[in-house]
């Protein structure tokens, strides 16, 4: 019997140089079915030639690239990579025995590393359809968490091209913790960044959140097409990013008084921690700033407000946002 659920996403270390395919050695467990393809760049001869349907050769390739997102439930262990191929800066530092920390910051760029990723599907007869894309950058990563399910993330990446002749790789299968909702905790008041073996956070606990999502834009420049005979893009560099998020929250006392900042046009501290076991993701947030009014709803039903907020660079604060991940992974 086929068995069509060993489709495989498989990822690189960063590539050196800029599309050149790397080594397939991390295996990652994707959710749904990816909307990963190549993608040409067709157009169509203006000339003009006779008869009553267009000329084969009247059509021909300008340029082409690859796109991609894919969903997934956030994990510590393994997904390093992405997460730094996001951010741009990590360090890794030993905390106990078996125990690491992963820092991520975001960096000034120019570049976000590069990855080679493949995807392979099944064909009806259970061999495989094996498709590799080169020169891939992340351009947004969302996470998401609601009261019912567990953490997941979103990556968005653009590609420089694909190719069908690289075999398909076999690395190691990993089952690591994923995040439920029963290991989701908020905070907010007086900030502690993170250092290299302890974790960021903040002074209040804050009850009542319901769902909760945050999401960096890369802002990449992904149409820098040069006339080197290729029909390629160059490697895109990062522009300016925007971060943005939601919550969605009980309209308790302690959320109803954040009412105060929006009218004040004063940021908040928020820091989102999950965890389960040893394995933990901790995003600290030193300045948000609501960015729609947090009106709760006054219809009879149970009170609910809506917090739309972006992350801002507080100026003395050492960074913007810090994801710091505690994992088995002596590497990113």
């Amino acid at each position: 019997m086929t068995v069509y659920r060993k489709a495989q996403l498989m990822i690189s270390a960063p590539e050196s140089p800029y599309g050149t395919a790397a080594t397939l050695d991390r295996w990652l467990p994707y959710q749904g079915n990816p909307s990963v393809d190549w993608t040409p760049n067709d157009e169509e001869s203006e000339a003009i030639y006779p008869g009553p349907v267009a000329m084969d050769s009247g059509s021909y390739r300008a340029t082409e690239a690859a796109v991609g997102s894919i969903d997934f439930e956030t994990k510590a262990k393994g997904f390093g990579r992405f997460h730094k191929a996001a951010f741009g800066n990590a360090v890794v530092t030993l905390v106990s025995a078996g125990l690491y920390q992963h820092n991520f910051t975001l960096s000034d760029g120019p570049y976000l590393d590069a990855l080679t990723m493949q995807l392979a599907r099944v064909m009806t007869d259970g061999t495989m359809d094996v498709h590799t894309y080169l020169g891939c950058v992340i351009n947004t990563i969302e996470w998401k968490m609601d009261n019912q399910g567990t953490l997941t993330e979103t990556i968005e990446f653009d590609g420089r091209t694909m190719s069908t002749v690289i075999a398909i790789g076999t690395p190691t299968v990993i089952y690591p913790n994923r995040f439920p909702f029963a290991g989701f905790s908020v905070s907010t008041g007086v900030v502690t960044e993170p250092t290299t073996i302890l974790l960021g956070g903040c002074a209040t606990p804050i009850s009542g959140i319901k769902s909760w999502s945050l999401k960096i834009d890369n802002n990449i420049q992904a149409d820098d097409y040069r006339g080197d005979g290729t029909g390629l893009k160059a490697q895109p560099p990062i522009q300016q990013r925007k971060i943005t998020g939601t919550m969605e929250a009980d309209n308790t006392p302690t959320i109803a008084a954040l009412r105060t900042n929006w009218k004040a046009n004063t940021g908040i501290a928020f820091n989102w921690n999950f965890i389960n076991g040893t394995d933990q993701m901790n995003f600290l947030a030193p300045y948000c700033r609501l960015t729609s009014p947090p009106t709760p709803n006054a219809d009879g039903q149970f009170p609910t407000v809506t917090l739309a907020y972006e992350v801002r660079k507080l100026a003395s604060a050492s960074q913007a946002l810090f994801l710091s991940a505690r994992t088995g992974d002596t590497l990113v």
